[in-house]
């Protein structure tokens, strides 16, 4: 036989007793979607529309401080929830953060003091970060290792697509039929998702219980803090967009603000799937000044609210954080 049959041969060979790639979409990680779906919303629908419920309650600085608030509290909170999964294990933990995720905002359709509006804030913040920890620790035991990039885009997507769609959704059914209905509608797609939890498999990393001191440590680690620290002023930015842009365009018509909250989050879900493909090619070091660059053009754009082109151009360019995201 000559050398190239033989490579032909061994080729096929190879082909033919080369196992099958393992499945991705099983029952368990459709099911997880189901909770990751409920999460988005409940984080997203009423995120613009608790500045705006702030304002209208006589309370303009309760506007930003709900946000910070929510933001502050979830940074804390993730901080502590590796210690909680370890004793309760992931599915109790992942079943409590879609509950303080969801029901403290039924509290909204009967009071609007500003200190209640902040606690509730503080409570969905330690919500979202528990859903986040533990939903992702879950996630991780759902897909197979030789399909990862392939089920983590899948993962964003699902999340990505609710969020897109609930945060200008929020504004506008605010404006047309009030805030209690999306207060109830936000509890009722958290609470729904719970029923989607008994057949999520009991997942208890052994890693869980150093998880607590890494990241602890982490926050000492130079090579860590700073890519965390780019990260940061770029999430900040996207904070500060969906917080004050309702607010800030009060005297345009009401889609400027919608189309801009829709455009961000859209913008952000394709940009992270083109930041991840190319930086697993040239490297994620390379794309963090671009995601940079990007969201200061963006959020330099937006603060033209006198012009609804200028806003939703910026709002498609601010995701450029998103690069700095996927990177870190």
């Amino acid at each position: 036989m000559s050398r190239s049959a033989h490579s032909v041969f061994a080729m096929t060979t190879e082909l033919l007793t080369r196992p099958a790639p393992a499945r991705l979409l099983s029952r368990a990680l459709l099911l997880r979607f189901v909770s990751i779906v409920g999460s988005s919303i409940g984080f997203y629908l009423p995120l613009s529309v608790v500045p705006l419920f702030a304002q209208q309650a006589g309370s303009s600085g309760g506007a930003g401080l709900a946000t910070v608030a929510l933001l502050l509290a979830t940074v804390a909170c993730e901080l502590v929830t590796p210690r909680l999964i370890h004793r309760i294990g992931c599915r109790w933990a992942l079943a409590c953060g879609l509950v303080l995720l969801g029901a403290p905002t039924l509290v909204l359709t009967v009071s609007a003091d500003t200190w209640v509006i902040v606690a509730v804030s503080v409570v969905r913040g330690c919500g979202f970060a528990i859903c986040a920890v533990a939903g992702g620790a879950i996630t991780a035991t759902l897909i197979p290792a030789d399909r990862r990039g392939e089920g983590l885009a899948l993962v964003g997507i699902a999340s990505g697509i609710p969020g897109t769609l609930a945060l200008p959704a929020g504004v506008w059914a605010a404006a047309h039929w009030g805030y209690e209905p999306v207060f109830v509608v936000t509890a009722a797609a958290t609470l729904l998702a719970l029923l989607s939890l008994p057949s999520l498999p009991r997942s208890t990393p052994a890693a869980t219980a150093q998880n607590h001191h890494s990241v602890l440590t982490g926050l000492r680690n130079g090579q860590i803090m700073r890519p965390a620290t780019i990260f940061a002023a770029a999430a900040a930015a996207a904070g500060v967009l969906v917080t004050f842009l309702p607010l800030a365009t009060t005297d345009r018509p009401a889609w400027v603000a919608a189309a801009a909250l829709l455009a961000q989050p859209a913008a952000s879900t394709v940009a992270r799937l083109i930041a991840g493909r190319i930086g697993d090619r040239i490297g994620p070091a390379r794309l963090l000044p671009c995601g940079l660059v990007l969201a200061v053009a963006g959020t330099a754009a937006i603060a033209a609210t006198g012009t609804p082109s200028a806003v939703i151009g910026g709002a498609v360019l601010a995701p450029g954080s998103a690069c700095c995201r996927t990177q870190h």
